[in-house]
């Protein structure tokens, strides 16, 4: 079995958002979590064109109410991937910013030129 996939579709005739939760189950066969994720079906490839309604795991009025669910999922701990990404590139930027810091504004030690003699 596979890991889980979100997929997100916005048909363009309206402004609902249809979220799908799928899974590669077998080779031939994929398990969607349909109904908000109370039940499963299993699709194989030969039964495509399936109505998508049927495999839909929610249906969203819009934009805005997928964004206060995205929203609400970060609160309760739940970070999206994209999140971790911006953070990790936040994290590696600021060390990137102390490394050049330290070339520029650190005290370079003092050039002690010695005196050589010539002789002739």
């Amino acid at each position: 079995m596979y890991d889980w996939q979100v997929q997100i579709q916005q048909p363009g005739y309206t402004q609902e958002v249809e979220v799908y939760i799928f899974r590669q189950y077998l080779p031939d066969e994929r398990q969607f979590l349909i109904k908000g994720g109370t039940e499963t079906k299993a699709v194989k490839k030969i039964e495509r064109p399936i109505r998508t309604d049927e495999l839909v795991f929610c249906l969203l009025p819009d934009q805005e109410t997928a964004a206060l669910l995205l929203q609400a999922l970060e609160k309760k701990g739940f970070p999206s991937p994209n999140n971790n990404f911006v953070a990790g590139e936040l994290i590696a930027t600021k060390k990137h910013l102390d490394d050049m810091r330290s070339l520029v504004f650190k005290q370079p030690k003092p050039l002690v030129l010695k005196k050589e003699k010539y002789h002739e």
